[in-house]
């Protein structure tokens, strides 16, 4: 099984990954980051080529899945966030609903790609600023990082991504709580239906 979990940077969401993988070696483990692509700083094709990434990721995900049997495999981001971030840009005035609604019609010719169960760790816009100011005394800022704006409609688009979720089961968490209630939470969610599923 794939479990994408994303979220805005700074949410919480990498370190939800790791500390499930830590606490739960023999049940997680986190999908790497082993897939190279080309990077754009135009937001129309930065987005548009995140979502043919996240098509080859799922096809290499599935790879993956299948050596390492009897585990679920955590995944760092999905096609979602490419809807996402298209209706943050949209929203800043980036791109044109023209292209916002490109970039959907395009997702919605690869619905194989959208995942049934899947987890969003949002944060407050407070949170997310503090986490990433801290990140950036050992780690380089990542695209458009210190644009407050940036960070507040990324942040508003994942809390609406409930109205368009195609799948069966999606787990909203708030990143701002701590490490160890979000495992509690994810987990209680997880035993409660996903973890049947997985086994059927």
């Amino acid at each position: 099984m794939i479990l994408p979990v994303s979220g805005a940077q700074g949410s919480g969401k990498t370190t939800l990954i790791r500390s499930l993988c830590e606490a739960n070696p023999d049940l997680f483990v986190a999908y790497p980051d082993r897939l190279e692509f080309a990077r754009s700083d135009d937001p129309y094709e930065r987005v548009k080529s995140k979502l043919f990434k996240y098509y080859h990721e799922w096809i290499d995900q599935r790879k993956f899945s299948e050596s390492h049997p009897g585990k679920v495999v955590l995944g760092d981001r999905c096609v979602y966030d490419s809807l996402v971030y298209a209706r943050a840009f949209e929203q800043l005035g980036w791109i044109t609903p023209e292209q916002s609604a490109s970039i959907t019609a395009l997702a919605m010719q690869m619905p194989e790609i959208f995942p049934e169960h899947f987890v969003v760790c949002n944060a407050s816009l407070e949170t997310v600023v503090e986490r990433l100011r801290h990140r950036w005394e050992t780690n380089e800022k990542k695209w458009n990082e210190d644009s407050i704006p940036y960070l507040a409609a990324a942040v508003d688009q994942f809390n609406a991504l409930p109205r368009y979720f195609l799948g069966s089961k999606l787990l909203m968490i708030d990143g701002t709580l701590s490490v160890g209630d979000r495992l509690a939470k994810f987990m209680d969610w997880y035993t409660a239906g996903v973890k049947m599923e997985v086994r059927q």
